[in-house]
């Protein structure tokens, strides 16, 4: 038999080790786990203990001493270990068993309700209030309703609300990386207390040319709404009359680049802004390889 061997430095946690080698392929039915110590290398029970009575060294020609056989990964429960270790892959698995194997030892936690969704738009909505000054809020809960339209959960609390009642619209920026601290501070403050809060911020608006709303003129893309109606749950729903960007974020075909917008996602468990990432692939096209 050919020996397989992988090394772990000191302070990984055994479970995880295992997991690893499952999760990557290098499955085994049955391992020896060694401890790499000055005075031996004890070998270990399904407990995490060392099991006195096979103490003995190992090497890549002992073959004689008994491995021990995953029934289920999840039944190992190793603390970390104080040294590095080794664990020698005695036996695979076949391709069925193993994908069944993997399935059967997914490794998964419940939360129970979480209003936990990634990625989550951190969008920026602007609206006039009744004497004509600008205000703006930050909402995590939005996106598109339709084609032509977005909807937005916000609370009947809210100062941008009863603005979108009494003027029928509002406008909607992406909060980017270069304005994390301005698009947190209006989120975090609520013009019914701090009237001037967007002027505190630091951002100036722009009177849209084609709905009753401002635009925020450090913020290069936004997306210019309508009311449509106010739904009986209290959701906002708006019909886009118009997409606006500052040419600074276009690419070279004249499209949005979000690698120069460099738009905010919400990270709703660690409370935490994060810059959309890179290009992994092409929608609608790189699921083709896999269609007969």
């Amino acid at each position: 038999m050919v020996w397989k061997w992988n090394t772990f430095r000191k302070g990984t946690s055994v479970r995880r080790a295992l997991l690893f080698l499952w999760s990557t392929g290098r499955i085994c039915e049955s391992f020896h786990f060694v401890n790499l110590t000055d005075t031996g290398k004890g070998i270990y029970n399904r407990k995490g203990r060392e099991n006195a009575g096979e103490r003995k060294r190992l090497s890549a020609a002992d073959g004689d001493c008994k491995p021990f056989r995953i029934c289920c990964i999840t039944d190992w429960n190793f603390s970390r270990t104080a040294v590095p270790f080794i664990i020698r892959i005695t036996g695979c698995l076949p391709a069925g068993r193993l994908r069944q194997e993997k399935e059967l030892c997914a490794v998964r936690k419940n939360f129970g309700k979480k209003s936990w969704m990634y990625p989550l738009p951190v969008l920026i909505i602007a609206t006039y209030n009744e004497d004509g000054t600008a205000d703006a809020m930050n909402a995590a809960w939005g996106g598109l309703y339709d084609a032509d339209k977005v909807v937005l959960c916000l609370s009947a609390g809210h100062k941008t609300t009863a603005n979108i009642k009494a003027r029928k619209a509002f406008t909607i920026s992406f909060a980017d990386a270069a304005h994390v601290v301005e698009s947190d501070y209006v989120g975090i403050v609520s013009a019914n207390t701090v009237p001037d809060k967007l002027d505190r911020a630091g951002f100036h608006t722009t009177k849209s040319s084609f709905v009753d709303a401002p635009l925020i003129d450090e913020l290069p893309m936004a997306l210019e709404c309508r009311l449509i109606e106010i739904n009986k749950d209290g959701n906002v729903i708006g019909e886009i009359v118009n997409v606006s960007t500052e040419e600074s974020i276009l690419d070279t075909d004249g499209s949005v680049d979000p690698e120069k917008l460099r738009p905010l996602v919400f990270d709703p468990v660690r409370g935490a802004y994060c810059v959309l990432g890179e290009k992994v692939g092409n929608a609608f096209q790189d699921g083709k390889k896999l269609k007969g």
